[in-house]
Order: structure tokens, then C-alpha cells, then sequence
């Protein structure tokens, strides 16, 4: 009897869920900020070269960066929401924001867990489902009352919360909204939806995001407390940016706005301080 009881309490225990994880500040915030389309995300990047931001990336460590980046995003956030800061855009926010979503997943991809298995890229799907839900709410609205649009927008929709289900979901959807925005009168009702180009844009970056997490499944990890050199370009691209808003924000100060001052951790004092006055 001991030992049914015992194989009914495991098999009991291997039907638990497995637990997501938190989004993290930058997913959460990225998801109230303005849309970027292709041409403005083109031009926030070619502020600064590869070669540029892999050099300060070999200077820090990711986990650092990523963590005075999230202070710094929720602090900035805070400002914008109140009212402009000259020089400092909630679009370039928005970049910086995308950028440490890609740091985060970055990361992950070349860690494994206590099974082996690289870590998901749980930071790009938590984006993705957020504009899958947000393109099928803003679809809806376009639809209005007329039932066989409902049903074109039922069938792309889905509801599966795999990489594989959100990829097909959203190319269905962007398929669509380019389809209704060819219509006369359907591009009206979704221009008044909102409905945007700059809203197709993010859905098609969140998209190509998945693919690419694909594709890079079979890397290999990295050891321990050592940055590969894909997470030292995104890193040095998210250090470049911080310094970027640190001088917008004390510009601003001096120019009699109130911002915050932007203060690196100790770690990150050298690549924000002295490289930062050297460049």
C-alpha cells in the first residue's frame, strides 16, 4: 500500500504546472510606450556602430548592465509620464527598452538550466503575446458587427501560448491588418483604431524575435560569468544608450527642467564615467 501511495504522490506531482516567470520592467514598461516602426528603430541604432558598442560591452558584465538599466528605465518612465524632457523621447525609451528585452533573452540563450536545456527566451514571447492580444483587441474593433470579418479574425487569432502558436498568431494577424488596411472604408475604422503602421512594425519585430530565438536554439552556452560576443554587442548598444540619456537628462536639468540624475551602480561607474568622457 506504502508504495501506491507513493507512485500516486509523484505521478500527482509531475502534473503541476511549470511556473512562468515574471515580466520583467523593461517587458512592462516597453508595452506603454509609443510603437516604433522600422525607419526610427534604423536610426536610434545607427547612433552607434557594432564595433562601438562591442567595446564597452567587453567592459562591464550583462547582469549589471541589465539591472542599472531597469532602475534607470523605471525612473525615466516616471518623468516622461508627467511631461516631455527636451532631447529625451518616450520613443528612444522605447528603443532602450527593446534593447534590454534583447539583452535578457540574450542571457538566457546562452545559460542552461539544471536539465541542460538553454533558457527560453522568455522576455521576447512575453512581448509578443502582448502585441498578439493587443492587434486582436484593436482588429476586433475594425470588425465592428460584421460577422464573417469576426470569423477571418477568429481563425488567425489562436490561443496557444507556445513560440510556434504566437509566431503563426501573429503572422495570421499582420496579414490581415495589411488586407483590412487596402479596404477603403476598412483602413478608415482602423486608422481610427489606431491600427498603425508603427503597430504592425513592433508586431513584425516581435515576430522576427521569435524566429531568431529559433534558429539560435542549438548554441552553445557560455561559462559561467562570461558574456558571449552576441550579449556583448547588445550590452555595450544598452550601456551607449544609458550614457545617451544620462546627458539628455542633465542637459535638461540645467536647462531648468526637472529630471532625475542618472547615477550608475559602482560597477558600471568605469564604462559610464570615464569611457563615457573619452567618447
Amino acid at each position: 500500500m506504502a508504495a501506491k501511495k507513493s507512485a500516486a504522490k509523484k505521478k500527482t506531482a509531475a502534473k503541476k504546472p511549470v511556473s512562468t516567470k515574471a515580466p520583467t520592467v523593461a517587458v512592462k514598461i516597453l508595452g506603454q510606450l509609443p510603437a516604433l516602426d522600422s525607419k526610427l528603430r534604423a536610426a536610434f541604432k545607427a547612433s552607434f556602430a557594432d564595433p562601438q558598442c562591442e567595446s564597452w560591452g567587453q567592459k562591464t558584465q550583462a547582469e549589471a548592465v541589465q539591472k542599472d538599466a531597469e532602475k534607470w528605465i523605471s525612473s525615466m518612465f516616471g518623468t516622461l509620464s508627467k511631461g516631455p524632457v527636451s532631447g529625451y523621447s518616450a520613443r528612444r525609451l522605447a528603443f532602450l527598452c527593446e534593447l534590454v528585452v534583447a539583452l535578457e533573452d540574450e542571457r538566457a540563450r546562452g545559460q542552461k538550466n539544471g536539465d541542460g536545456v538553454h533558457g527560453a527566451r522568455t522576455s521576447s514571447m512575453a512581448v509578443a503575446s502582448r502585441i498578439r492580444k493587443d492587434l486582436v483587441a484593436r482588429l476586433t474593433l475594425v470588425a465592428g458587427g460584421n460577422d464573417a470579418l469576426h470569423q477571418m479574425l477568429h481563425s488567425r487569432a489562436g490561443k496557444g501560448q507556445t513560440p510556434q502558436h504566437v509566431r503563426d498568431s501573429l503572422t495570421g494577424l499582420i496579414d490581415l491588418a495589411n488586407r483590412w488596411r487596402k479596404d477603403a472604408v476598412l483602413a478608415l475604422l482602423a486608422d481610427d483604431a489606431d491600427l498603425s503602421d508603427h503597430r504592425l512594425s513592433a508586431a513584425y519585430d516581435a515576430l522576427e524575435n521569435l524566429a531568431r530565438a529559433d534558429l539560435a536554439s542549438e548554441e552553445e552556452a557560455t561559462p559561467d560569468g562570461v558574456d558571449s560576443a552576441a550579449v556583448n554587442r547588445i550590452e555595450g548598444r544598452v550601456l551607449r544608450e544609458m550614457h545617451h540619456a544620462a546627458t539628455a537628462f542633465r542637459l535638461a536639468t540645467e536647462n531648468g527642467e526637472r529630471a532625475p540624475v542618472l547615477a550608475p551602480s559602482a560597477s558600471l561607474k568605469a564604462a559610464l564615467g570615464e569611457s563615457a568622457a573619452k567618447a
